[in-house]
């Protein structure tokens, strides 16, 4: 909701540093509520999340990098380039880890019940 709130007062057309600044500063919220609250029962899911708030971080810093308007970033074609291939491989490297975590989740849900029934009928 936050989110929505940074692109209505400021839309990213007109104030694209200030929006990604706001959205870093929702992002370490909460990354740091997270830590503490742990929502999650099961430690694998709470450090997965963590991993993947702090990906969003970074790409979120490195997209700042990108936007910058200083001699450092933005006068070098080729420092564009590296920083949004390594962003684009961030985000698909988490969106990989994340599908796969969450298949192996469906398929234990759906079929290690039945694995088990079956262990114990045969018993």
């Amino acid at each position: 909701m936050v989110l929505r709130l940074f692109t209505a007062l400021l839309p990213v057309t007109l104030f694209p540093a200030l929006h990604m600044a706001g959205n870093t500063l929702v992002l370490l919220f909460a990354w740091t509520v997270h830590l503490h609250v742990a929502p999650y029962q099961r430690a694998k899911w709470n450090v997965t999340e963590a991993l993947l708030l702090t990906t969003a971080l970074l790409m979120t810093i490195l997209s700042n990098c990108m936007i910058a308007n200083d001699s450092h970033w933005g006068h070098s074609v080729l420092t564009q380039y590296v920083l949004f291939f390594v962003i684009v491989s961030l985000a698909l490297v988490a969106s990989l880890v994340i599908l796969v975590m969450f298949l192996l989740q469906v398929y234990q849900e759906r079929f290690a019940p039945q694995d088990v029934e079956k262990k114990t009928l045969e018993e």
